[in-house]
């Protein structure tokens, strides 16, 4: 039987071979930063380049906005509510495309590749890689679960609206009907200065399959990206903890005379100084990795957090309808951006509880065995675990449970408000 190759870097790994290929389709992936480590060429797509993508979906964006303005008197409330949707998902794209043009989102990316992944830690001890293959099956998992849900998405986004039309007679229609107020169902609406039929409802149809898998992947894949991230890092701080609760204590009791104090050796004293500078190492390379991270992604949560928001209330008055066709559109969308707000907010969470652990470890270590110099070096760990190791979007909001229970209270809040309205 042939022996499977074992990896020899983090990017050997399928669900990192996953993200980077998603990665590049939003010209995205930091080829040119990583060029150097892997020798590997920019891959340049046509017409795949963050920038190309950002005009795109601003146009794209202008459209929706304008055909709301122009059939706001026009549209039932629930017709209203989705195209709302549309162009609020529209929004967020366009700020996650533009994403890449960052330093801080193409630094983040290199030092998660070349540092922070648990691949170049694994080998450090027992369970080191023990942690590392725990978050390997976590994150190849997810990574599989998010993507399938993402195009299962996609096409049902997509093909409810073209089988509505097919239902409706809409292709059958004349040009005189679609005057007379027969017209067609869109995924997302454009704005067109003139009335169309077959040909120019076939168009819309291409662009809005480019546009919703572009808006598609441009929410997953940054989402897994963080995701990914934050497995690793609750991987480091698992390693971290363990360490620290393993650290070795004074081999000798010494004299158990009540004038004498138990004490490390002068050469155990040696070892304890170059644990303690290890492991601080370790700490500090993980809070400033997420001190960087958090300047990258902090503007993506805070939009996130903001559309969630808005978006929340609308999805669930679409949803009230409780009819096939309801569920089918926004049933798996909203179990999409559910489940990213939730899985988001949770492991961050993780992580701060996390943090709060490592305080009470460190603080637990046998500090009273050691000389003064070791004793001060165990204070100033202390003092630098006080700062919780979470995200901030845009340095203000805790990315957190907290965060999150408030927008959904706020949601379905909205969502009563709304629905009360619609009935009126």
């Amino acid at each position: 039987m042939r022996k499977l190759q074992e990896p020899s870097s983090p990017m050997d790994l399928s669900y990192m071979k996953r993200i980077k290929f998603y990665l590049t389709l939003l010209g995205a992936w930091p080829y040119k930063e990583l060029y150097g480590t892997y020798k590997e060429k920019p891959r340049k797509i046509p017409l795949r380049n963050y920038k190309t993508l950002f005009v795109l979906l601003i146009g794209v964006l202008l459209s929706g906005v304008l055909y709301l303005k122009s059939h706001i008197r026009k549209l039932s409330f629930f017709e209203l509510g989705h195209s709302y949707i549309t162009v609020f998902m529209n929004f967020i794209a366009v700020q996650r495309v533009s994403t890449p043009i960052m330093k801080s989102y193409r630094r983040t990316v290199v030092d998660f590749v070349l540092k922070l992944h648990l691949f170049h830690h694994k080998h450090k001890s027992e369970y080191a890689m023990k942690v590392y293959q725990q978050v390997h099956r976590i994150s190849s998992l997810f990574s599989i679960f998010l993507y399938i849900l993402m195009y299962v998405g996609i096409i049902l986004f997509q093909l409810m609206p073209l089988y509505n039309n097919i239902q409706s007679g809409a292709f059958k229609a004349t040009s005189h009907s679609i005057e007379n107020g027969t017209r067609y169902e869109h995924s997302v609406y454009h704005y067109t200065p003139f009335e169309y039929h077959n040909f120019g409802y076939s168009v819309i149809f291409i662009i809005n399959w480019i546009v919703v898998f572009d808006c598609s992947i441009s929410l997953c894949t940054y989402d897994s990206l963080m995701t990914l991230i934050v497995f690793n890092i609750w991987g480091h701080l698992k390693i971290l903890i363990y360490n620290l609760e393993h650290f070795p204590r004074p081999r000798t009791l010494g004299d158990t005379n009540s004038t004498n104090s138990i004490m490390y050796t002068d050469e155990e004293l040696k070892n304890v100084q170059a644990l303690l500078k290890e492991n601080i190492a370790h700490h500090i390379m993980v809070t400033q990795f997420m001190s960087q991270a958090s300047k990258a992604f902090g503007p993506i949560m805070c939009f996130y957090y903001l559309f969630d928001q808005v978006s929340g209330c609308i999805l669930l008055l679409e949803l009230s309808a409780m009819d096939m066709e309801a569920i089918v559109n926004y049933g798996i969308l909203t179990a999409i951006l559910l489940q990213q707000l939730v899985q988001i907010s949770a492991i961050f969470e993780i992580i701060g509880s996390k943090s709060e652990t490592l305080k009470n470890t460190i603080y637990s270590l046998p500090w009273e065995y050691m000389d003064v110099e070791n004793r001060k070096i165990v204070l100033i760990f202390l003092n630098n675990s006080q700062k919780p190791i979470t995200l901030k979007a845009l340095g203000m909001i805790y990315v957190g449970v907290q965060t999150m229970a408030t927008i959904m209270k706020t949601s379905v809040s909205y969502f009563i408000m709304l629905r009360t309205f619609a009935e009126k």
